[in-house]
């Protein structure tokens, strides 16, 4: 986490899907007050392309500043802004 309340924090992606959000059901937990419940998604495609979902937030998902509104590839570095909370994608290969 590069910018929030958990700065520094790593968070491990599950292949099969991981959801970012404030509630406790999801992978990655936020405490943001601009985060929505079940905010965003971060899945493997096609064997190895990272995508990121927004979920219907109601402040949008953004990688590197541009806002998601359908699926969108991301790469080693990208910022994933989710309310005022931005996470950075590092592979560990």
């Amino acid at each position: 986490m590069k910018e929030g309340s958990r700065i520094g924090q790593v968070f491990e992606l599950d292949p099969a899907g991981t959801d970012i959000g404030r509630e406790p059901a999801n992978h990655i937990v936020l405490d943001d007050p601009k985060v929505s419940a079940f905010h965003a998604k971060i899945k493997v495609e096609e064997g190895k392309q990272l995508m990121v979902w927004d979920l219907a937030s109601a402040n949008g998902t953004f990688v590197n500043g541009e806002k998601v509104t359908a699926p969108v590839p991301i790469k080693e570095n990208d910022a994933i802004r989710v309310g005022t909370t931005v996470l950075v994608l590092k592979t560990l290969e």
